[in-house]
């Protein structure tokens, strides 16, 4: 594991949040174990063809994992970490969305092609890695954490399905730092607005084992993490540029959302102070 987080470039959480149990577990209660049979197939591993930028790859220890539902209908997973040097993070994904009318982990390409969202991709493969398990077969119980209420604007007391079998597994996870245009909302039309002022995000682009290896190389046996050393030689340190021009007297308009286009990695990753 190397590199570091930089702690003015993500959103801190109160990483004292107490976690209350409220039942035994139950794979009952996974509504991951009850998605529509999706068509799709799972990808090969691959490096983009694109400039495809920074960072690094981190070892994290799972310290909890809790779902919550969307308020687009689709389902969220936030990942509660510690790094070796016993920093915490938050880090969602979104393994399904209802956009198309039906909560399902996939949308239609551009070429009618059935694919797997990239949060679900990413949620799969740490249920994999942690556990031998999919998504879907892993065990629910109820559990209270300290949650962001956005009409209360401050942390709550929320009851949410946890998955305690990830709990205190150990997982690498390939990042990717990028610039790109910030957000605000124009008073006049009540929209959010791209304007030309930047920023740094963090994007997640692959979840691996302690070792580094894919959990495809593991299923295959690979003798060594060829696509970590690939992505490594490639993309370590890099920034991938996603900024647009913005015209001095005019923005490119639209509302943001938790969940995002399909072709983006679907997920934020936040830093505790």
């Amino acid at each position: 594991m190397t590199g570091a987080f930089s702690p003015c470039l993500l959103y801190p959480f109160n990483h004292n949040s107490s976690m209350l149990t409220f039942h035994t577990e139950d794979t009952s209660m996974n509504p991951f174990g009850s998605l529509p049979t999706a068509n799709a197939n799972k990808p090969e591993d691959r490096l983009p063809g694109f400039e495809l930028p920074p960072t690094d790859i981190y070892a994290f220890t799972i310290k909890a994992a809790y779902m919550q539902s969307t308020a687009k209908g689709g389902k969220s997973i936030t990942y509660l970490l510690k790094d070796v040097q016993g920093k915490d993070f938050s880090h969602t994904v979104y393994p399904t969305s209802a956009k198309s009318g039906t909560e399902k982990p996939t949308y239609t390409d551009n070429a009618g092609n059935e694919q797997y969202l990239a949060g679900y991709i990413i949620a799969d493969d740490v249920a994999v890695i942690c556990t031998g398990n999919p998504l879907g077969a892993l065990a629910t119980t109820e559990t209270v954490f300290d949650i962001m209420d956005t009409k209360q604007k401050k942390k709550v007391p929320t009851k949410v399905l946890s998955f305690p079998e990830l709990n205190d597994r150990k997982i690498c996870l390939a990042i990717e730092r990028s610039i790109e245009n910030r957000q605000r909302m124009n008073e006049s039309t009540k929209q959010y607005e791209t304007i030309a002022e930047t920023r740094q995000v963090q994007e997640l682009i692959k979840a691996l084992n302690a070792d580094q290896y894919t959990v495809n190389e593991v299923a295959a046996q690979a003798e060594s993490p060829a696509w970590a050393t690939a992505w490594l030689k490639s993309f370590k340190g890099k920034d991938r540029n996603k900024t647009k021009s913005v015209a001095a007297s005019g923005v490119v308009s639209g509302l943001p959302t938790s969940e995002t286009t399909p072709t983006t990695p679907n997920v934020d990753i936040s830093f505790v102070d």
